[in-house]
């Protein structure tokens, strides 16, 4: 990640005036030409030369086909020469438009006079006769195919920006398939495997970089250390549909009546499609993360930055079954909600995370320049140190400096080796006195960061 931001900051800090222009100029044409081949067979052989050549590239660049790697290097003369030949009669059209006056021939937009001409005629021939029509107008798949690109750009953003977003893409994906049809169907599968595509493109070698390390990091972090690991569970489930609205917190029973939200919607779905897609999104990101943590004895659930991607599915379920409420009622249930998150203001403020600039503040006021900092992980998992390290470090103005990160008790030895008469321990709650950590130590100062650290002053000579 870090080599991907020293990058594009390398490459903005080389951008300039011309290079703006010359980007401009380049996206301009593009859009130009894209906007000749809207609604022409060429751009359906586009579209299809595109998927080819994105596929060959993602196989080639994954396992590593030296020979298939050699090809798409060195095919840019070939498609230089075959550009030309396929798209010859755009190309033709093109500098036609060139060389026309008004501002329609240059962005290529289409000519409305021949459908105009034909409902003309059509309504004479129709008033001649005494005959009465219903005249339909098609926007055809035009607008189906830019909907669809809109789409893609959606869920390639989602995908890049949530952890759980696999989820989501394929309840869309299985929506898709049950619900549409002919082309339509088409163009949104279409739109899911090219974002998948454009994504692996562009995560995926930091993806396969950091798989050796998600067991040593997040699965430590996340494991449930309790016995009740099932019935904890099912609960977070059950109370994570109103928690979206608002959050009475994790341990009010009130929660609880979320679960009409995760049961009413499969009894009244029938062959609602509104219901349908929202049922299948919430299947795909509550559902797998209460699958995967009943499977891998995890605590994603008590966290809300895994499942928010729900909340959209929760909404959509609150307006699809008010939609079936008798009309008088249909501005009732946005009333309730309103109703139901004033009375809760206040939980909005209660925030999960704690407060890591107070650590730093701690650290700026009270800790001397002189002073060693020791950092051990405490009660809880022996990677915390470095955590409390980072954050430490990030916070504070008075990095670098001494420091010490203890993956056990520290030795006699070593507390002698640190500097000066006192010290600072950084640490989890311990469950046992400091004298246990650092030999001799006694307690001078202590400050408490809820929910994070505690920060002891000992004197250590």
């Amino acid at each position: 990640m870090e080599e991907l931001l020293d990058s594009i900051r390398e490459n903005l800090g080389r951008l300039d005036a011309r290079s703006v222009i010359d980007i401009l100029l380049i996206a301009a044409f593009i859009y130009w030409v894209l906007l000749l081949l809207r609604g022409t067979t060429a751009m359906a052989v586009l579209r299809g030369s595109a998927i080819v050549l994105i596929g060959a590239f993602v196989i080639g660049r994954a396992l590593d086909l030296r020979v298939l790697n050699f090809l798409l290097r060195n095919s840019l003369v070939g498609l230089a020469i075959a550009v030309p030949i396929v798209f010859q009669p755009e190309l033709r059209r093109a500098l036609e438009r060139l060389g026309r006056a008004g501002r329609r021939a240059w962005i290529g937009r289409p000519s409305y006079e021949a459908l105009i001409d034909a409902l003309t005629q059509a309504a004479g021939n129709l008033a001649e006769r005494r005959h009465g029509a219903l005249l339909v107008l098609e926007r055809g798949e035009k607008a189906w195919f830019f909907a669809a690109a809109t789409m893609a750009l959606c869920v390639l953003g989602m995908m890049l920006t949530h952890y759980f977003a696999i989820g989501a893409a394929a309840a869309m994906g299985v929506w898709a398939l049950i619900r549409l049809r002919g082309p339509k169907l088409r163009y949104a599968i279409t739109c899911l495997f090219t974002a998948a595509v454009v994504y692996l493109i562009i995560w995926g070698p930091f993806l396969w970089r950091q798989r050796g390390y998600v067991g040593a990091t997040a699965d430590p972090w996340l494991v449930e250390r309790s016995e009740n690991h099932l019935v904890l569970t099912l609960d977070r489930l059950a109370k994570w549909p109103l928690r979206f609205i608002v959050d009475p917190g994790e341990e009010s029973a009130i929660g609880w009546l979320g679960v009409v939200l995760l049961v009413a919607p499969p009894l009244l779905a029938g062959r609602d499609a509104r219901l349908q897609l929202w049922m299948l999104w919430l299947a795909g990101t509550l559902g797998l993360v209460a699958g995967l943590d009943l499977l891998r004895g995890t605590r994603q659930l008590q966290f809300a930055r895994y499942v928010c991607l729900a909340a959209p599915a929760v909404a959509g379920l609150i307006a699809a079954l008010a939609a079936r409420l008798p009309r008088p009622l249909h501005h009732a249930t946005p009333a309730i909600v309103v109703l139901i998150a004033l009375a809760c203001w206040r939980y909005a403020y209660v925030s999960e995370e704690p407060d890591w600039r107070k650590l730093g503040q701690i650290i700026d006021q009270h800790v001397q320049p002189g002073e060693a900092i020791v950092f051990y992980h405490g009660a809880q998992a022996e990677w915390f140190d470095e955590i409390l390290y980072l954050g430490s470090a990030h916070y504070s103005q008075q990095f670098p400096r001494t420091i010490v990160r203890l993956s056990r008790p520290a030795s006699p030895q070593l507390v002698q080796q640190l500097p000066g008469e006192t010290a600072w321990l950084v640490s989890w709650q311990l469950g046992t006195d400091v004298s246990s950590v650092l030999p001799g130590a006694r307690v001078m100062q202590r400050y408490e960061v809820p929910n994070l650290a505690i920060c002891t002053r000992v004197r250590i000579r």
